[in-house]
């Protein structure tokens, strides 16, 4: 999946995630895609002076190919399990809370 369809992605399953009530599939899903999109701009950004023309080379693809490994990388940790931050985004829209709402 490319970066503007997994962008593409979060924003049909953010639409679906604030409408009430969201089934618990539905929303996990939101959480996780949510969560693999932080990461992979976590990681893209950590990535950038360290990677140069490693492992990818130099050529013209360089760049894409980067991206896209990047991107599988945030995926992957996302579906198993990430930072914690797909489950708490679940947690908290499961309680039906808003951001700022007192604990």
């Amino acid at each position: 999946m490319g970066a503007g369809a997994l962008v593409g992605a979060v924003a049909g399953n953010v639409r679906v995630a604030l409408s009430a009530p969201v089934p618990k599939p539905e929303l996990a899903g939101a959480a996780r895609d949510f969560e693999a999109l932080l990461l992979h701009q976590f990681l893209k950004a950590a990535n950038e002076p360290v990677v140069e023309g490693l492992p990818f080379g130099q050529g013209p693809g360089e760049r894409m190919y980067r991206d896209l490994f990047l991107e599988e990388v945030a995926r992957l940790s996302a579906e198993r399990g990430g930072v914690g931050l797909a489950r708490a985004v679940e947690e908290t829209a499961g309680r039906g809370r808003s951001v700022g709402d007192e604990p």
